[in-house]
């Protein structure tokens, strides 16, 4: 697993490979970048194949100002051809290990499935998480808004997309729109939770009252500790 060193300063990444590689390292970057990279390359030469992973390569600027603020972070990882790092100090050292060969796997997962459903708007979703900021559920109820790791309505939505069937924690959703305001992509979460539940009007007013309900409920609660 690969982790990002840049937030730490040179000082404690000596200290950190010092420990564990039970001898004194320098603390200049290339002697660092120069540990590590024999310690990789070992392990390369032993290996058969290497796997990496990218997740929406192309909307990065816009995955990085919604989740971060920043209009680009300070650790990006994109598959480039020669390998290079600015990870200690922000110094560029190019070389740090040389792939002789690379294989684009493109990994569909039922993803054409949904597009091909009428749920294709689903898929446009960058990860950024202000569904999540704004929505007033689940920054009532938290993770009970959640299926696993498929966190909030739009989470949950994808989460009965993807196993074929209806989940019954979309109920909670209010339908209120916050989350479509918030998008940076404009995705309508309240229509494909409401396509997902159920078009009928009677469906859509028993879902609206009980998820109010709910949401009422769980804020009486928790104005209620924080009176007490």
């Amino acid at each position: 697993m690969e982790i990002p060193v840049a937030h730490l300063s040179a000082k404690e990444i000596v200290k950190r490979l010092s420990s564990y590689y039970n001898k004194p390292i320098e603390g200049k970057p290339e002697e660092i970048v120069n540990i590590v990279r024999e310690d990789i390359i070992s392990n390369i030469n032993d290996a058969k194949i290497g796997i990496t992973g990218a997740n929406a390569m192309n909307m990065i600027k816009i995955l990085s100002f919604n989740a971060t603020g920043s209009i680009i972070p300070s650790f990006v990882d994109v598959i480039s051809g020669v390998s290079k790092t600015a990870d200690v100090e922000k110094k560029f050292i190019k070389g740090v290990y040389h792939p002789s060969e690379i294989i684009l796997i493109l990994l569909d997962n039922k993803r054409s499935e949904l597009a091909n459903n009428g749920f294709k708007e689903l898929l446009y979703c960058i990860g950024c998480g202000n569904c999540l900021l704004y929505c007033p559920m689940y920054n009532t109820i938290g993770n009970e808004f959640a299926q696993d790791n498929y966190l909030g309505g739009k989470g949950i939505a994808y989460y009965s997309l993807y196993n074929k069937e209806k989940n019954e924690k979309l109920e909670f959703c209010l339908t209120c729109g916050k989350c479509k305001e918030n998008c940076p992509l404009d995705l309508d979460i309240p229509a494909i939770i409401k396509k997902i539940r159920g078009e009928e009007i009677s469906s859509e007013i028993y879902y609206f009252l009980k998820s109010h309900a709910i949401w009422i409920y769980y804020q009486l609660l928790l104005r209620a500790k924080a009176v007490s």
